[in-house]
């Protein structure tokens, strides 16, 4: 599911977002800046001891600084 914000790019919602699959693609999407807002959900939540720290960050809302 995904609409468009004033900027155009759109906020996307991604199910079944923590695992394997998911986390990249939120990683992709937030990386090449390709979405405005990007919401995960899951049935299961995250296991976070399994992500790495780039997905832990992404997950924690923060943006990375390198």
């Amino acid at each position: 599911m995904a609409t468009s914000d004033e900027r155009g790019k759109p906020r996307v919602l991604v199910l079944g977002g923590t695992g394997f699959i998911g986390r990249n693609l939120v990683t992709y999407l937030v990386q090449n800046d390709l979405v405005s807002k990007v919401r995960v959900a899951d049935k299961v939540p995250p296991a976070l001891a399994w992500l790495n720290q780039k997905h832990k960050v992404r997950f924690n809302g923060q943006m990375p600084t390198g």
